[in-house]
């Protein structure tokens, strides 16, 4: 049972981590082995990636309001934290409107341009990066041992 803001935060945040790489193997075996059916599919991981991280987002701003008070909580963190993630945030989210265009592509013209993929799978990797980076940040909030 979700008890809080700060909970759902650490229930949901893990869904765009693992998400968005799944996505992009899916979307490179679509790419260099499978077909369209598989670019489909990862199209897709990457747009419900991006929404999750849109309510990772919202639920970090009140997981925020809970903790930043409690004994051991470092502002500093918190604000590393919340500044790692907005270009995350971000990325994802470009990341989701280029997975569209291929989406479109796919039921409008049943073909999806080399150059797309290409693009969305670098920008997924970019994405990935700042992505791991924000976690980081964010368990070192309440998880002493990786500080």
């Amino acid at each position: 049972m979700i008890q809080n803001a700060a909970h759902l935060h650490l229930i949901i945040n893990h869904w765009p981590l693992f998400g968005i790489p799944l996505a992009a193997v899916i979307l490179s075996w679509g790419e260099w082995k499978g077909g369209p059916e598989y670019k489909k599919i990862g199209f897709m991981l990457l747009i419900f990636s991006a929404l999750m991280t849109g309510l990772v987002s919202k639920s970090g701003d009140k997981a925020e309001d809970e903790i930043e008070h409690m004994p051991g909580i470092s502002e500093s963190m918190i604000e590393a934290h919340e500044d790692a993630a907005e270009p995350a945030f971000i990325l994802s989210g470009v990341t989701a409107l280029l997975a569209l265009a291929g989406l479109w592509h796919h039921y409008r013209k049943d073909l999806i341009p080399r150059s797309l993929v290409v693009v969305t799978l670098l920008l997924s990797l970019v994405t990935i990066a700042f992505m791991a980076r924000a976690a980081n940040l964010g368990g070192k909030i309440h998880h002493e041992e990786i500080r």
